[in-house]
């Protein structure tokens, strides 16, 4: 039984088949930010009959105001791979960018698992890799897992752009619908100053 496994087994008699209960794992969306960080949400669309899927990172202050972001359509045969590649190009966007800290929230509990375990996933071995290199070269960037309701904006924009209607100036004018899920999660992130968790080990 490889690495990954015998986490994924643990987990899954610790945490029950459906992953870990709010109480158990407090949603990173739940906590607000210092003011100096930074927190990247990030979600995935998957279309299997065509291969295809929507990426999309959102930038967010520690007030919960759109910083900046991006959504694109990459081929994927699988929602993993999906997932491990728009965490890629978010730490290719934190490096470029050169945000300094950093938290990046998404909703697989199965990659961070793999990341965080130095566990290998063959279907995203390569992927891994350049993950693994970005990592050691970002010290104040860590990333954490939240619930699929904690993560709306990013999910609603990968829905939008899967189906070729986002607006290209998304993250500059939001659309009343992005806007109002925007406003709606803003208290989420400024309720405290407690600095940013991580999922166990």
């Amino acid at each position: 039984m490889t690495e990954f496994w015998r986490l994924r087994l643990r987990n899954m008699l610790f945490y029950g088949v459906n992953g870990p209960e709010q109480h158990d794992l407090e949603p990173e969306s739940n906590r607000s930010l210092p003011k100096e960080w930074l927190k990247l949400n990030i979600d995935v669309a998957i279309s299997e009959s065509t291969n295809r899927a929507a990426i999309a990172v959102v930038i967010r202050d520690w007030r919960g105001e759109i910083r900046g972001g991006f959504a694109s359509n990459i081929l994927a045969s699988s929602s993993t791979i999906a997932e491990a590649w728009a965490m890629r190009e978010a730490l290719v966007l934190v490096k470029n960018l050169e945000m300094g800290k950093v938290i990046i929230e998404l909703d697989c509990l199965t990659l961070i698992e793999v990341i965080k375990s130095e566990a290998e996933l063959w279907e995203i071995d390569s992927i891994l890799h350049d993950i693994r290199s970005l990592q050691s070269d970002l010290p104040d960037c860590d990333f954490t897992w939240v619930p699929h309701e904690g993560n709306i904006l990013a999910h609603t924009i990968v829905v939008l752009k899967n189906s070729n209607v986002l607006f290209p100036s998304w993250c500059t004018t939001l659309p009343p619908q992005l806007n109002f899920i925007c406003q709606k999660e803003m208290p989420k992130v400024a309720v405290s100053v407690q600095a940013p968790g991580t999922p166990p080990q």
